[in-house]
């Protein structure tokens, strides 16, 4: 009966130590694996934030890079812009010069020493229009020719010249008899204004009377020529000054 005793007690106490050290074996698996998480983590974390820097570097990279091909951009613009100027100057320069000089040549050759004004020729006027509006110009003479030079040496205001150039195209553009012309280029700079275009059913000198009617309209020297051409038909010049 001892002997049974003696080896039910030392189960009883076997299982209990079996127990406490499975228990002791699961919580030192717990706290290595926690261990490992908090070690690896560190590195996942480092990853994640280099992956970030990678994607900010490309993105600034990428914006910096479309600044500067704009800059260049209306760098090449301001260029085309300022050799378009410049070689309109020239041109300008070229065309009262010659004009004078034409002026001078037909003074001297004229015997009763009429006045009859500066002159151009096809060759200067198709410098600035093309067909058939050029030869407005060289079929006229004296003030028209003096205003058509002083025109293409006028400074351009472009707060002026756009309003004013809106408000003359505006006003053609719903005015009842708008198909009845077809505008080809409307120009305005810091005091003048030219018009040209093809006058399809002869109303153009009935559009341009409505105009001149306009309280923003303020032009005081206005000289107008309708022309026709088997070729072009029937085109207008317009050149208006403050």
């Amino acid at each position: 009966m001892k002997f049974i005793k003696a080896g039910i007690i030392c189960v009883f106490f076997g299982g209990i130590g079996y127990f406490i050290g499975v228990s002791d074996s699961q919580g030192y698996k717990a706290n290595t694996e926690k261990r490992e998480v908090v070690q690896v983590s560190p590195l996942i974390s480092d990853d994640n934030l280099e992956r970030k820097d990678a994607i900010h570097d490309d993105y600034q990279y990428q914006r910096d890079k479309k600044i500067i091909d704009d800059l260049k951009l209306q760098i090449t613009k301001l260029k085309s812009e300022l050799d378009s100027v410049s070689s309109k100057s020239k041109n300008s320069q070229k065309l009262k010069l010659d004009t004078l000089n034409i002026s001078e040549n037909n003074s001297t050759s004229n015997s009763l020493n009429q006045e009859k004004g500066p002159e151009i020729t096809k060759e200067q006027a198709s410098a600035y229009m093309p067909e058939p509006f050029s030869r407005v110009i060289t079929g006229e003479g004296g003030t028209v020719i003096e205003d058509f030079i002083s025109f293409q040496e006028e400074p351009v205001d472009y707060d002026w010249g756009v309003t004013m150039e809106t408000k003359i195209r505006d006003f053609l553009t719903i005015h009842k008899h708008s198909l009845s012309i077809n505008v080809d280029s409307i120009v305005c700079r810091s005091s003048s204004c030219e018009l040209r275009g093809f006058d399809t059913e002869d109303r153009w000198t009935f559009i341009l009377n409505e105009m001149k009617n306009q309280d923003w309209w303020r032009f005081k020297g206005v000289h107008s020529t309708v022309r026709e051409s088997k070729q072009h038909g029937k085109y207008f010049y317009v050149l208006a000054k403050l």
